[in-house]
Order: structure tokens, then C-alpha cells, then sequence
């Protein structure tokens, strides 16, 4: 059911309030300033202005305006949307956060997402009716249906994307560098190991940013090196079917999005009797510490998730504080980590 309009009125006003863009004391915004904003009557508007005033966080001087309490507290708190709990993306990156914000006196709200959407949107509802200073999100497709996010999208609420955006955005992103780290492999895949047919395999749409740099930095590389490339988005149950394919069109390089993916085809392309990496070989991207355990060991790339939290706490912090943000994408260094499974370990200097 769509939300009454005095609603988001009100929605609006609060949550300058309780970012502190609005201080106690200072004046909202006239009827006639939130009427021409809302494109709706002064009676709408002053239905929100009544809730406010009930409420406490306003009061009114006649014939003068609105203004902001005086014992109107502005909040602490920052809102987290992390991925599942006992991810290692967000365990790692919640230390550099905590360590961040605790410094400055903020306290961390923490909702942890899964494969359950409804469950997801439920959550992220539930968070944005919390008083929050700002957020730090690692957004999902299922957050865009949600129509608290989608308000907060369009106002100037404090929002760092973290680890990824889903498709092109002028929210402030930090995020590891997909695009030159497996540019750089690719070159020396094709450079050091002859690769001359790349595949790249995701479990996620392209329309998420990290997906989308990783496989434009293969084209990228192919394209300038002489090798042909390919790509497949899939789901988890596909994997065996996927395999076969790739071995039906000749592919003698598979370069997984995620370090889960290529653990699982090197054990299926064993099972069919390849060897890895003489008969095809297979790179990652995550540096998990199972690919470390796995014969032959998984070459892959590695991300400073620590770091990732430390610069998006940093950045919020800045937003809050009202302080211009130059660049709008922050990139993480990445390192990447040569093992046996690409076959070049021994050539890379």
C-alpha cells in the first residue's frame, strides 16, 4: 500500500532533524517551501507539521514559522547493512568500521542479509525507522523496492555503498580495484601461461559493479593481448552443467568471480579426469582461506576488507560532518596472490 503523503512529509523533515541538518532551535522549512517540494496542499503538509509538533521535535510560532525543539537530541547512531554474518567480507570489514566509528562516539546498528528477500526488506525497513545519523551499505537488487531506501536515495542523507553499487550511481562507492587486478592476471595469463580463451563465471547479474569491472577487466586484457573471452552468469545448481560446456567450447582458462566457485569446478574438473592447471586453468578472485588447502593451491585476488570498512566509516564520517567528498569511487588496492592453479607461479618475478 503506498504511503500517505504526510507521511514522507513528515519522514522528510525528521530525518533532517535527527541527522543534525536541522539543529534545535533553527527553522524547517516553510508550508510553502514543503508544499511546492511535495506538489501537494497546505493541508497535507500542516498534518505533518501537527505529528511533529505532538511529538515533540517541533514547535510553532504563529504567523512566524516552525522550529526545532531546543531539547531535540541528535542521534549517534549508524546504520550497517552488511551481507550474511558469518561472511568474512563482513567480518572484516565491521573490525575497520567499529574501530572508525568508535572513535568518533557513533554506535554501529547491524542487520546482516541472506537469500531471503522479503526477510531482507523486512530488515532494512525496520533499521531505516531507527533514529541513524547515516549508513554504510553493501547494497542488494531488493533494496531498490523497499520505499523508505528509495526516498532516502533521493534526499542528502549521509550514504557510503560499500564493496559494490548495483548499477550506475551518484552515491559515494568504496570498493576494491575488480577492474586493473584482473586486467593485470589476465595480461599475464595470456603473456606467461599461452591462455588464448578465457571464460569468466559469476554467480551475480553484471549490474552489480564488482561483477562488472572484474569481467571488463578480462575483455579489456583479451582484447589488447590477442586471446578470446566468454562469460556466463549461472546459478550454484549449474555448475556441472557449466563445466561441461566449457569444455565443449574450448576453453583453456576459467576465471571464477569468486574464489567459492573456482574450489567447486577445480573438484569437478578433476572428477572428469582434467588436470589442473596442464589441461585448463583456474583463477579466483577473493584470496579464501580454503583455496590455500585445495591441490593444486588456487591462485586468486585479495582484498583489504579491513581497510574497505576503515575508509567507508572515514568517508561517512566526513558526510556527516558536511565536508565535500571530491571522488565519488574510492578504489581498495588488491594484491594478487599466484599459486599453483594458474600455472604461471614459477614465471611471475
Amino acid at each position: 500500500m503506498k504511503e500517505a503523503l504526510h507521511k514522507k512529509i513528515k519522514k522528510y523533515i525528521l530525518r533532517k532533524i535527527k541527522t543534525g541538518e536541522l539543529k534545535p532551535g533553527e527553522q524547517i522549512p516553510t508550508e510553502k517551501e514543503l508544499v511546492e517540494k511535495f506538489n501537494t496542499s497546505r493541508t497535507t503538509v500542516r498534518k505533518a507539521l501537527d505529528e511533529l509538533t505532538v511529538e515533540n521535535y517541533i514547535y510553532r510560532k504563529r504567523k512566524i514559522g516552525s522550529f526545532v525543539n531546543e531539547d531535540v537530541k541528535n542521534s549517534k547512531n549508524i546504520g550497517l547493512i552488511l551481507s550474511y554474518i558469518s561472511d568474512y567480507l563482513s567480518g572484516e570489514t565491521m573490525v575497520g568500521i567499529e574501530q572508525v566509528l568508535r572513535e568518533h562516539g557513533y554506535t554501529p546498528i547491524v542487520e546482516f542479509m541472506n537469500e531471503n528477500i522479503e526477510l531482507n526488506k523486512k530488515k532494512v525497513n525496520e533499521l531505516l525507522k531507527r533514529d541513524l545519523k547515516g549508513l554504510i551499505a553493501i547494497p542488494r537488487m531488493e533494496f531498490f523496492d523497499i520505499e523508505d531506501f528509495s526516498d532516502l536515495l533521493e534526499s542528502d542523507f549521509p550514504l557510503v555503498y560499500m564493496d559494490r553499487a548495483v548499477g550506475y550511481t551518484d552515491k559515494i562507492v568504496v570498493q576494491s580495484e575488480n577492474y586493473q587486478s584482473t586486467y593485470e592476471l589476465t595480461q599475464n595469463l595470456i603473456k606467461f601461461g599461452n591462455s588464448k580463451n578465457i571464460a569468466f563465471i559469476s554467480y551475480d547479474e553484471v549490474v552489480l559493479s564488482t561483477v562488472r569491472d572484474r569481467l571488463m577487466g578480462i575483455r579489456d586484457a583479451t582484447k589488447r593481448f590477442g586471446a578470446k573471452t566468454g562469460y556466463y552468469i549461472i546459478k550454484e545448481n549449474q555448475l556441472e552443467n557449466i563445466a561441461d560446456k566449457l569444455i565443449e567450447y574450448d576453453y583453456d582458462t576459467i576465471f571464477c568471480c569468486y574464489d567459492t566457485i573456482a574450489v567447486a569446478l577445480i573438484s569437478i574438473m578433476q572428477s572428469k579426469g582434467y588436470k589442473i592447471p596442464d589441461d585448463i586453468k583456474i583463477v579466483g578472485f577473493d584470496d579464501r582461506k580454503i583455496g590455500e588447502l585445495i591441490v593444486p593451491k588456487l591462485t586468486s585476488i585479495k582484498q583489504n576488507f579491513e581497510e574497505m570498512g576503515i575508509k567507508s566509516a572515514q568517508i561517512l564520517i566526513d558526510l556527516i560532518n558536511k565536508k565535500n567528498i571530491i571522488e565519488s569511487e574510492i578504489y581498495i588496492p588488491t594484491q594478487i596472490i599466484y599459486r599453483e592453479s594458474c600455472g604461471i607461479k614459477d614465471k611471475i618475478k
